[in-house]
């Protein structure tokens, strides 16, 4: 069965993909903080929305939905009239609710029914094609152990593919420097996820510049190296005819 391949719609990231996602896919995107992720998250849902006419949902734990309004307007990017055209739905778990939540560990599995049903409740009313969830580390924190993680995030993941939703699952990782680019770091969100997409910074000649690097993306023929990337005031363009040389790097 030959993958069914939509392109995300941010054309150096697709290029470096081998010609998009994978319809339905759950991929991890990590890195380290400030590095761009969440702004390369909501560019995935807006350019679905604006290029394909696919619905996107936001789920955030971390940033607040005014301060995230404010953020995104610095690339002109209106979340606000999206949502009230129906085409952007945005979960906003960072503030109020998350911190009942989080009073007491006897709240903990019901909170955890209550967070995963809402999103899926979401996918299924909404007909929504393209989900992110930012960050997923906050949502593993609702957990008691590694176990429950996995056994959860696989149900899940289950359930998005069977929804053919395409998922990006931001989270943030510490080890944001490259120290051996034979042997990268993985964690339990990336061996559940379908591919992963590690956002980073690398010192070149003693400047520090953003790289992107597809870690993994199954049966997908993408790009092996690690590509320069800046955050403009249009969103994120990534550099996809030179290459991070590590022969310069200091």
């Amino acid at each position: 069965m030959s993958l069914n391949v939509k392109p995300t719609g941010i054309k150096g990231l697709d290029e470096i993909l081998g010609g998009g996602i994978p319809a339905g896919w759950f991929v991890a995107m990590r890195g380290g903080a400030g590095v761009g992720k969440t702004t390369l998250g909501v560019q995935f849902l807006l350019e679905g929305i604006l290029q394909y006419h696919e619905p996107g949902l936001l789920v955030t734990f971390n940033e607040p939905l005014l301060a995230l309004h404010a953020i995104m307007r610095n690339y002109g990017w209106d979340l606000l009239s999206l949502q009230q055209m129906g085409e952007l739905t945005i979960l906003d778990f960072s503030s109020t609710e998350m911190g009942i939540m989080q009073q007491a560990s006897r709240l903990r599995e019901a909170s955890l029914d209550y967070i995963t049903q809402r999103i899926i409740d979401a996918v299924r009313n909404t007909g929504v094609n393209r989900l992110v969830i930012d960050p997923l580390n906050t949502f593993s924190l609702l957990f008691r152990d590694l176990f429950e993680v996995r056994k959860e995030l696989h149900r899940v993941i289950g359930i998005l593919w069977e929804e053919k939703c395409t998922t990006l699952a931001v989270y943030e990782s510490t080890g944001e420097i490259v120290h051996d680019t034979k042997y990268p770091q993985f964690s339990t969100e990336d061996f559940l996820a379908y591919g992963v997409i590690h956002l980073q910074y690398i010192t070149v000649h003693s400047v520090r510049e953003r790289g992107i690097e597809i870690l993994k993306m199954r049966g997908m023929p993408h790009s092996k190296k690690i590509h320069p990337f800046d955050i403009t005031k249009k969103g994120i363009k990534i550099d996809v005819k030179n290459p991070i040389d590590f022969s310069e790097i200091s």
